[in-house]
Parts: structure tokens; sequence; C-alpha cells
């Protein structure tokens, strides 16, 4: 079970989907429907968030957290008075991003116990057509083939 995401199926009616992990800031939530950023979302709580418009039936809505890596949220100072909430939300930073980088390393291609490349029984896409006799084929190539001969 992923840490910073969820993927649903859309049902053409529902608009509203669960958010079940925790976050620092609404503007850490990325919804996409069908791999299309919906940059429109609402807060109708704080567990959960609705698209712009009614995904349609069978489109594949993830609600995924994506905590900013690039700068701290939180920035001790020197003589400052250091809060538990201060202290909280750093480590939360940290933690999530950590959740993510997890989440992203788990849902790669990687090797299976054989040595070879392992998709989970996922489509592979964005795949080149193969050149070299070793090379991975697109279903576009073998279609050509077969209706040519």
């Amino acid at each position: 079970m992923a840490l910073s995401f969820v993927q649903y199926v859309a049902d053409g009616i529902a608009d509203t989907f669960n958010i079940p992990f925790p976050y620092l800031s609404q503007s850490h939530i990325q919804v996409k429907v069908d791999g299309v950023l919906d940059d429109s979302v609402t807060f109708p709580t704080s567990a959960t968030v609705k698209t712009a418009t009614v995904p349609t039936n069978g489109a594949v809505v993830e609600v995924r957290r994506k905590t900013p890596t690039d700068d701290r949220i939180v920035d001790f100072q020197d003589g400052s008075l250091l809060g538990e909430s201060d202290l909280d939300t750093s480590a939360l930073q940290n933690f999530f991003v950590m959740q993510e980088t997890y989440d992203d390393l788990v849902n790669k291609l990687g090797q299976g116990s054989t040595g070879k490349w392992d998709a989970n029984s996922k489509i592979i896409q964005n795949l080149l057509d193969g050149v070299d006799a070793n090379d991975a084929v697109t279903v576009g190539q073998v279609l050509a083939l077969v209706t040519s001969g």
C-alpha cells in the first residue's frame, strides 16, 4: 500500500475523493485525472478533495502528496524560541519526503528474482520502437508486421 498517494477508478458520478494520508498544506496535494493535472481542485474537508469536473466513468483519479523538497518549511534561527510545532513540522516534512521517495522507488520498474525486468503485470507505455535484435518492440511494430505479412 502506498504511503503518499492513492488511485481511484471514477464512477462518472463522484467528484470528491478521500485523502487517506496526512499532509502539511493543501498546496502539497496534487490531483491528476487520467494523468492530467487538475489544478482547480477544492477541499470540502481536510480529508477530501473535489475535482473541478466529474471524472468520466473508468478514469483513474490519483491523489498524491508532493511535499516540497527544494526549500525547508521551517527555518530555525539563533536565539529564537524553539517550539514543538516547529519541530513537528520540520520532522514531518522530512518524514513525508522520505515516504514519497519510497513510494516512487517501489513503483518503478524493477528486477524480479530471475534478474529480468518485471513490470508487475502493468502496461509499459512511452516505449520507443525497437531497433536492434534484442530490443523490446511496441504493439504498433507487431501490428505493422502482421498486416504486411
